[in-house]
């Protein structure tokens, strides 16, 4: 009778969801090759705008009469209506399909997301079989097990989540009659609660029993060699706590059948790093410990910082930034073998991260401004330096191929805005390197003072060919000045000192040949190289231009930017 409200479901191996996942992903890539093409039709009506200008005022002196101009005038307006209505049919299309595929895009990542349920029913009757074995009295309480996760990620969750369960039993909840003896109800309270927040979810297992013991920690840490006494003495709580997670250390005397055995602390650490995610930990001395974990919704999607150093653009998952601030490379202190940063009272050793990431090391200018990144990664005060902070934005995260591994500093790879590669930093990594290294120091060195760019005058009646001029010289590093005739050009001659004129030869008000004659007269100006570029070609113009003074002559029909670069270069 409810037919028409019956679910069905279909088993369907979640590989084959992230492979349209992943193909989608490139699809989605491919955009800013559609969006360019806009970009490129916007360059080509500017460009039609300011030739059909220049074409109207070039041939009203011509013998082509009114009737003749109109026409020709209607019939380059249509052409330029059809190329703007063009445009924008274009760009209303490629926005709907955007908003389509991204609309297909977050309906197949729902596919993939579970309630935490399907691992949080089980932990009741574990807990109750771990009472009755034990003769202790726990109660668990779930909250937030409605909450949607990615599958992949539940199940690799699976194991830290027992680990940390046991650990609440075993060590944490006291026998019935120490309970009484602190003052406490005899049963003891294990409370796992799940909370979405933004597109991440936030876990915490927490239990009201002894708490962490930091006296016994730091005794076994200097034992194995962790850390040293001088060490010891400087750690706050929060820093002593997170030492249960170096490898292999376990303040427990016994190994039982719930704890001591399988998986350790460092395991949970390195899964939830697997997964971008983070453990942090609060414990009080007979009160309890609270482990909170943090990780995406999906491990397709995150929000992602985009940053800029030694000319190369790399992504941070925001999840892991604690905090950034700008500083004038000047600040940098340099500490024996390693730098430091003093910010609102608090000191954090820096490095660049270029020479982390093993890339070439620019020295830095101590008037830079620089972006120092604080990672939320423990309670280690370091800093990650870099050039530039670009943008923030949700990203698609490309997993690295299974062939390839797990490359060092190396989270996984984003497509960028214009289809490239762009690697996502692991700060885990960067936190271990910390912890091993500090001797990437701050070379600082004064830059000497930029070599003054060789300026050239342009001399050109033509907008089209004089803006042509113009970028062709200024992308290959000239600075250049522009005149319209060769009024102009005497004048700006006669109030700058050029390294090199390019010249045409037919303009209004005086034409580059008289132009020429009178900048040669000059003694000031004899040694400055001339280049005429004009559609006149005849021997008799070249042997005049050349007689004049002009150093090179060239046919504009016949330009090749190469060339054209080459001979300037040469005369200069």
């Amino acid at each position: 009778e409810h037919k028409f409200f019956k679910h069905e479901f279909i088993k369907i191996d979640s590989t084959k969801i992230s492979r349209v996942v992943n193909s989608i992903t490139d699809i989605i890539s491919k955009k800013y090759f559609l969006k360019k093409a806009i970009h490129n039709n916007n360059e080509l009506i500017d460009y039609f705008e300011k030739f059909k200008n220049e074409w109207l005022k070039e041939i009203k002196g011509s013998n082509i009469n009114n009737e003749n101009l109109e026409t020709l005038n209607k019939s380059m307006d249509v052409i330029f209506r059809k190329i703007i209505n063009n445009t924008r049919e274009y760009n209303l299309s490629l926005t709907n399909f955007e908003n389509l595929l991204n609309n297909h895009y977050d309906l197949i990542l729902d596919l993939k997301l579970t309630p935490l349920s399907s691992i949080f029913n089980l932990f009741p009757r574990f807990v109750r079989d771990y009472s009755h074995k034990t003769n202790k009295k726990i109660r668990i309480f779930i909250r937030g097990a409605d909450t949607l996760l990615d599958k992949n990620i539940i199940e690799k969750l699976n194991e830290p989540f027992i680990h940390l369960i046991r650990n609440s039993c075993d060590h944490g909840i006291e026998p019935p009659e120490e309970r009484k003896k602190k003052n406490k109800p005899e049963e003891g309270k294990i409370i796992i609660e799940a909370r979405r927040k933004g597109n991440r979810v936030e876990i915490s297992i927490k239990d009201d029993g002894r708490g962490l013991d930091k006296n016994k920690i730091l005794d076994k840490a200097i034992k194995m060699g962790i850390i040293d006494n001088k060490i010891a003495k400087k750690l706050n709580c929060s820093e002593i706590h997170n030492l249960i997670f170096e490898s292999g250390l376990s303040t427990s005397k016994l190994i039982t059948e719930t704890s001591g055995r399988g998986i350790g602390m460092d395991v949970v650490k390195r899964i939830l790093q697997e997964l971008n995610g983070n453990i942090l930990i609060k414990s009080e001395r007979n009160k309890g410990t609270e482990f909170i974990m943090d990780v995406p919704v999906s491990i397709f999607t995150n929000r992602l910082l985009f940053i800029k150093d030694n000319n190369t653009v790399y992504a941070i998952p925001s999840s892991m930034i604690k905090k950034i601030f700008k500083i004038k490379a000047s600040e940098i202190k340099q500490k024996h073998d390693y730098s430091v940063v003093i910010h609102e009272g608090e000191i954090f050793t820096v490095a660049k991260l270029s020479p982390i990431l093993n890339s070439e090391e620019k020295k830095i200018n101590p008037n830079d401004n620089l972006f120092i990144i604080i990672p939320k990664i423990g309670e280690k005060k370091i800093g990650i330096i870099v050039d530039n902070i670009l943008y923030e934005k949700d990203a698609i995260i490309k997993e690295t191929d299974e062939f390839l591994g797990k490359q060092k500093f190396v989270y996984g790879i984003v497509i960028g805005e214009k289809g490239e590669l762009i690697i996502i930093i692991d700060m885990f990594d960067i936190d271990s390197y910390f912890s091993l290294n500090k001797r990437a120091k701050i070379t600082q060195e004064i830059k000497p003072k930029n070599k003054r760019k060789k300026l050239i005058l342009i001399v050109e009646d033509s907008l089209l060919v004089r803006e042509m001029e113009k970028n062709v010289l200024e992308s290959a590093g000239y600075d250049v000045h522009l005149a319209t005739n060769g009024i102009e050009g005497l004048d700006m001659v006669a109030s700058n000192k050029y390294d090199l004129i390019l010249s045409d030869i037919e303009m209004p008000e005086m034409d580059g040949f008289e132009m020429i004659e009178n900048i040669k007269n000059n003694p000031r100006n004899k040694n400055i190289p001339i280049v005429i570029l004009s559609t006149k070609d005849s021997d008799e113009d070249k042997i005049r231009g050349i007689k004049i003074g002009a150093d090179s002559y060239l046919n504009k029909q016949e330009f090749n930017e190469k060339e054209f670069l080459e001979i300037i270069k040469k005369l200069i």
